[in-house]
């Protein structure tokens, strides 16, 4: 099983194009760190000072007959003046402009992170399917279910090992950008309507376990996908599909019931939640995640009994 294991792993990195993947990742996120401003620790807190006051001059600018649109941004605005008024009164940097703040931050291109992982994880069968040997490898000596449970496994490994890839990338970048300036690990979230002071390595570590949880439900419904279909593009386009429409899904489904038996709501969900000490969100997702894995199985094993008796 482990020779499986790491014949699929090698597999997966076998072509230059997961490589050139894990490099546009990188380069993303290195230009992704120009969006954010550079500023030393000692004028933090003045910067926080002067933002507050721009914040309460476009909050004073608001035209009173407000349309629900600008009722929306007035409620953004008054917000962001409250949450910087909390974090000078509580000596917290709005904007602490190290490495921490920056790696919280990556959490934003979360979208390019799954994708990115997904199209690491569909070379797994990408090759089998375009030399067809994906078939005769079911009725090799090895057996198709410790193939298929191999291949499960190696893409949680490599899931895990992108993912840490991204977050490692993210630390050097965000050392070179913004090094450790005063290294303050504190930042201020709103919970349960209420302003909080959390540490930032606790926060990234919820983004890393949530992000992990996401990319595996995803990956088990892909490989579900491949083995309907059959078709790795299309079910990598569907599942592309899912990942960019599934928060407008989840607002869509009101229905309570409806929330439980589809994964779209806890897919939804992110560190937030964790901080709010939710953790059903997490359930739902390991819960849909096996019966994905367990659904490709069974259909494997029903496609090779089959297939059996015409060999």
């Amino acid at each position: 099983m482990l020779k499986l294991i790491n014949f699929e792993i090698k597999k997966t990195f076998s072509g230059k194009i997961s490589y050139i993947i894990l490099i546009l990742i990188a380069v993303l996120i290195g230009l992704y760190s120009l969006i954010f401003e550079k500023i030393s620790y000692e004028k933090i807190y003045d910067y926080s000072v002067g933002l507050l006051a721009e914040t309460k001059n476009a909050q004073n600018g608001i035209d009173l007959n407000s349309t629900s649109d600008t009722i929306e941004i007035q409620n953004l605005i008054d917000a962001s003046v409250n949450k910087i008024a909390f974090c000078i009164e509580n000596n917290i940097p709005v904007n602490s402009s190290n490495v921490w703040f920056f790696m919280e931050k990556i959490n934003m291109l979360y979208l390019v992170i799954i994708i990115g992982v997904l199209l690491l994880l569909s070379r797994l069968y990408y090759i089998e399917l375009r030399d067809e040997t994906l078939t005769r490898l079911f009725f090799s000596k090895c057996g198709f279910l410790k193939i298929l449970i191999s291949k499960i496994i190696a893409t949680f490994i490599i899931s895990i090992g992108s993912v840490f890839f991204i977050y490692f990338c993210s630390f050097m970048l965000g050392l070179l950008r913004f090094g450790f300036n005063g290294n303050v690990l504190k930042t201020v979230v709103e919970l349960n309507g209420q302003f909080e002071i959390v540490n930032i390595i606790r926060i990234i570590i919820y983004q890393i376990l949530v992000i992990l949880l996401q990319i595996n439900l995803y990956a088990s419904f892909f490989v579900l996908l491949i083995t309907i279909t059959k078709n790795d593009k299309f079910s990598l386009i569907l599942i592309a599909l899912w990942v960019f429409f599934n928060n407008s899904i989840s607002l869509m489904l009101n229905n309570k019931c409806l929330e439980k038996l589809l994964p779209f709501k806890a897919l939804s969900f992110g560190y937030k939640e964790l901080l709010e000490k939710e953790t059903s969100f997490m359930v739902v997702m390991l819960v849909f995640t096996i019966m994905f894995y367990i659904l490709s199985i069974i259909l494997n094993y029903c496609f090779g009994n089959k297939m059996e008796k015409y060999l």
